[in-house]
């Protein structure tokens, strides 16, 4: 059956401590210092430390990095559950998320948070219960789990040409949890909007929690799918088209029978990618105003009014730009999460490096950097 990663639960685990490490190491080095810059965009320390230059190329990679967490899961899905056309969801996913916002900013990026968080986890609680009875129970899924080998702990080779091994999820997950939370704008302009630092360092271990519970329940989620088609894979049986079909899929199948579930679940896929691409397009438009516009234009110095309406100019722009990259993915043959991976994995790791090299090499130069 054509699963990810995440259908391995002991996988899941030692992601979630590899994550705990990526987690101390930003609320230990990175929060302080950034703390310490007190300005809307973590990308200025790179210029104090080393050179415009290179914190524009950071901001352009982290540009890059952002517009790829689209549209395209979210909207499959509720292609899939509803019948309406994958175009017409996409379009209608991008519009709403760039209305809201390019008008409300920050504030409605964080309100709208917290409620798409509720109703995301509430859809992906609820999916997990009644799939556990749907299978046969806990005890069941886990036997068929078991039995497929995918409870089995990863090799512990230190071989790197092996794709899952211990050592290699460990440090991984620690580094890409290091990337994903301390050095891109999507998160750090969390940590800058709160009173204290020792607030903002919460706030981090707060996403910790989170992130621990989505890799949790996914990866039981995963599980009830693997113990419900692990006998006849709906993809390989021309069933579905793509393999991210798979869940969406499963909901009908299972829960389409109980009203109001199948509106549940295409809340909760929403919530949790239209969280991502809000916030993803307003760290875009602070980097962009703060990095790029303030420092090279012959206008540095704007009016608070005029500064509104070049955010709301570009959150528009970049709304309008992720919803085209989502219709140029529906022709994407991978899996969504492979995609992002390869992209994210490769994009973060110079970001990183940079500020690595600013905190703890103080000999290296722009020209090195």
């Amino acid at each position: 059956m054509y699963l990810n990663w995440i259908d391995y639960a002991v996988i899941a685990l030692l992601l979630c401590f590899g994550w705990f490490i990526g987690t101390y190491f930003t609320v230990t080095l990175f929060i302080p210092k950034f703390r310490q810059i007190e300005c809307a965009s973590i990308y200025s320390y790179l210029e104090r430390r080393f050179s415009l230059t290179v914190r524009i190329a950071v901001t352009i990679n982290f540009i890059l990095i952002i517009v790829t967490v689209n549209l395209y899961g979210p909207s499959l899905a509720l292609s899939q559950v509803t019948g309406l056309n994958l175009w017409l969801t996409i379009s209608a996913c991008g519009l709403i998320c760039t209305l809201y916002t390019s008008i409300g900013g920050m504030k409605a990026v964080i309100w709208t948070d917290v409620i798409q968080s509720i109703i995301m986890f509430l859809g992906v609680i609820l999916s997990i219960v009644f799939g556990f009875m749907d299978s046969g129970g806990v005890r069941k899924v886990f036997e068929i789990a078991s039995a497929g080998d995918r409870l089995n702990l990863p090799s512990l080779s230190l071989n790197p040409s092996i794709r899952y091994t211990v050592f290699g999820l460990m440090v991984g997950s620690s580094l890409y949890a290091i990337a994903g939370m301390a050095v891109l704008q999507i998160s750090a302009q969390r940590y800058l909007c709160v009173k204290s630092t020792r607030a903002a360092q919460g706030v981090a271990w707060l996403g910790y929690i989170f992130t621990l519970m989505t890799l949790l329940l996914s990866s039981l989620v995963a599980l009830i799918l693997y113990a419900k088609y692990s006998q006849c894979d709906p993809f390989r049986a021309k069933i579905i088209k793509k393999p991210d079909q798979i869940y969406p899929f499963f909901v009908i199948q299972t829960f389409g029978r109980y009203p109001g579930f199948t509106g549940l679940f295409i809340g909760s896929i929403l919530s949790a990618s239209l969280s991502t691409v809000s916030s993803g397009i307003n760290s875009i438009t602070t980097v962009i105003l703060e990095d790029i516009y303030k420092r090279i234009s012959i206008f540095p110095s704007i009016s608070g009014e005029r500064e509104a309406l070049i955010s709301k100019i570009l959150s528009s722009i970049f709304g309008i730009l992720t919803t085209l990259i989502a219709f140029l993915m529906s022709y994407f043959e991978n899996n969504i999460s492979v995609i992002v991976y390869q992209v994210v994995g490769s994009l973060t790791p110079p970001i990183l490096s940079v500020f690595l090299l600013g905190f703890f090499a103080p000999r290296v130069n722009s020209r090195v950097s």
